[in-house]
């Protein structure tokens, strides 16, 4: 039988992958099997994407708005295992929406398919975890993650988009 904290843990690692992470680990055991883990981490590694070395007046203010989404990625991917990890993703995901309102007025029309590519799976993972809060099961966490490593794509895209204009 498959318990909510090993339908969590496989969540979150979809999550870890989504948002560029590099691994996913246990700190205390917990297995496929049906072990238990009191504290799961998720460790994130997004060096594989251009990141502005300032945010001054000679730097695009998109640069800015990219490096605010990567840190949103990171933080959603080292979110810990257990109770109130959706909540925690929610409020994550809120903070990179909030970056996600200002990304159209700083950005070129250039990079107008990657933010919209980027709205739409934000707004992908906000259904998917509301549903989710609502009706915990395998199904709607798996949409979870799915939608999760949508949105880290989209978030990679745009990164490599803006790429040597930061």
């Amino acid at each position: 039988m498959t318990t909510p904290r090993q339908i969590a843990a496989s969540v979150l690692c979809m999550l870890a992958l989504g948002a560029g992470a590099s691994a996913c680990s246990s700190q205390e055991g917990a297995t496929p099997s049906g072990g238990t883990a009191t504290s799961s981490a998720l460790t994130a590694s997004t060096t594989d994407s251009p990141t502005p070395s300032t945010t001054d007046s000679t730097t695009p203010a998109v640069c800015a708005d990219v490096t605010a989404l990567r840190a949103s990625a990171d933080k959603i991917a080292s979110i810990e295992i257990g109770q109130g990890a959706l909540a925690t993703l929610t409020t994550e995901l809120a903070t990179m929406q909030a970056t996600l309102q200002q990304l159209p007025a700083d950005a070129s029309a250039q990079y107008s398919s990657q933010v919209d590519a980027l709205k739409a799976a934000s707004t992908r993972l906000q259904s998917s975890l509301q549903a989710a809060v609502q009706a915990p099961s395998a199904t709607t966490l798996a949409t979870v993650g799915t939608d999760a490593r949508a949105l880290g794509d989209a978030v990679r895209a745009l990164s490599a988009a803006v790429g040597d204009g930061c």
